[in-house]
């Protein structure tokens, strides 16, 4: 279940973006709530219709574990953070730097 209506797309039909509108610098987010309780939160910041910031809170506690973004703008998620005691901070960070698909750092 997501928290994002469509209804009203099929009115907008010259939309651009997909959101109903056409404003390409305007960010929009999706939350999908899970059957268990988890949540996903999807953020597409630049409009390009590829998610940007992806964070997953997988046991519904409320602290993000995993978040995934795409900090060069290329389409790509390639920063993961991780938090594995989920005390609010990132225990891991893992970055592709020269964009070669494969973590560097």
């Amino acid at each position: 279940m997501s928290e994002w209506d469509s209804s009203y797309l099929a009115s907008d039909q010259g939309a651009v973006d997909g959101f109903g509108g056409s404003d390409a610098d305007a960010s929009h987010s999706i939350v999908e709530h899970e059957v268990d309780g988890g949540r996903r939160f999807l953020t597409d910041v630049d409009g390009d219709g590829y998610a940007d910031l992806v964070a997953v809170d997988g046991d519904h506690d409320g602290v993000v574990e995993a978040a995934y973004s795409d900090t060069d703008g290329d389409g790509r998620l390639d920063t993961t953070m991780r938090d594995y005691d989920e005390d609010g901070l990132a225990d891991q960070l893992l970055h592709d730097a020269n964009g070669d698909g494969r973590t560097d750092a």
